[in-house]
């Protein structure tokens, strides 16, 4: 899949948390990139605005791209044949991460969640599962 189809897929077709199906590793990546690179070039846009205003635009350009990522995420844990609640696994050592508070516990904290997200982002970057599974098809076309 391409830049510009997993763009497509992701922000047209399977837009408002489309959970159902699969999402091979390429659309998935290309859309962590188109993420990226809008937040790079909003960012440097943004300088110019006054801070509230700066943030405020990034937190609704963040939210307008948070459904098609949750969505892409849960699809590509399909292609895996794992459940989208692994989803939770990142937003959940975050969460104990911020609840650390300060001192030795917010160290702990930051180095299991570090330690999550490593094996999370690991998971993510494994090929899926040959063939159909239980989420649908593979999205991967036949050699």
């Amino acid at each position: 899949m391409t830049f510009s189809q997993s763009v497509r897929t992701c922000l047209v077709r399977k837009y408002f948390f489309v959970f159902k199906g699969r999402a091979c590793r390429s659309e998935f990546w290309w859309f962590m990139l188109f993420i990226g690179l809008v937040n790079l070039v909003s960012g440097m846009a943004l300088t110019l605005l006054p801070r509230t205003w700066a943030l405020s635009i990034s937190l609704a350009i963040s939210l307008m791209l948070l459904p098609a990522n949750f969505g892409v995420t849960v699809r590509r844990l399909h292609d895996r044949n794992l459940h989208g609640w692994w989803l939770a696994l990142p937003l959940g050592s975050l969460f104990l991460w911020i609840l650390g508070g300060g001192g030795t516990q917010a160290q702990a904290g930051a180095i299991l969640s570090m330690a999550m997200n490593l094996g999370y982002l690991a998971l993510l970057c494994m090929p899926g599962q040959k063939g159909p599974n239980r989420f649908g098809d593979d999205p991967l076309p036949e050699p």
